[in-house]
């Protein structure tokens, strides 16, 4: 129960916020009037215990209408590749994650300023974020695209030696060799 009287506090706090600082929990909620069955059975369970236990005037409308402002709050580029405005969605501002998701809707709809992001992207790798790819994912991403990909890995290694720097103390190696599994642990 004390989790979901966070979650609903956390929503109504963040409705009477007038800075653009929200956190991404409404953009993760279950939608009310979702197309799947589960999204829409977990919401209501959401709200049913709300009411139940914290607001009795809290419903399914309440509900439907918090989220959709806090979402309207966040701007979220998803909205906009839902009704096709392209030029409004930042590239710079996606994640690395994102924007090779979404890399075929951006060059088909938005093929210069896509382009144009990536070619930029290319020769200044601070533009790519890479915060939240793994090595392997990159690599694949070679296949196919070498010079983006590259970009990445520049700008992952970036991230890499920062942690490295903060986190130092934490590292734990391990090696095998010969067919021996050694760990050195640096505390």
């Amino acid at each position: 129960m004390r989790l979901i009287e966070l979650i609903y506090s956390t929503l109504i706090s963040e409705v009477n916020r007038s800075d653009k600082s929200i956190s991404l929990i409404s953009k993760w909620m279950p939608s009310i009037n979702a197309s799947s069955y589960k999204q829409i059975t977990l919401a209501k369970k959401f709200v049913n215990l709300v009411k139940l236990n914290f607001d009795k005037n809290f419903d399914y409308k309440a509900y439907r209408k918090l989220l959709t402002s806090l979402r309207v709050k966040l701007n979220l580029f998803e909205n906009n590749l839902r009704i096709k405005d392209y030029q409004s969605i930042n590239y710079s501002n996606l994640s690395g994650k994102s924007l090779k998701k979404y890399a075929n809707a951006f060059s088909r709809n938005d093929f210069d300023k896509y382009n144009d992001f990536i070619n930029k992207s290319i020769s200044d790798s601070n533009n790519l974020n890479a915060n939240n790819f793994f090595a392997y994912e990159i690599i694949e991403h070679a296949f196919y695209d070498i010079n983006e990909a590259a970009a990445y890995w520049i700008n992952m290694k970036k991230i890499v030696v920062q942690k490295t720097q903060i986190f130092y103390q934490c590292v734990i190696l391990v090696v095998l060799w010969k067919g021996c599994l050694y760990t050195i642990q640096w505390v």
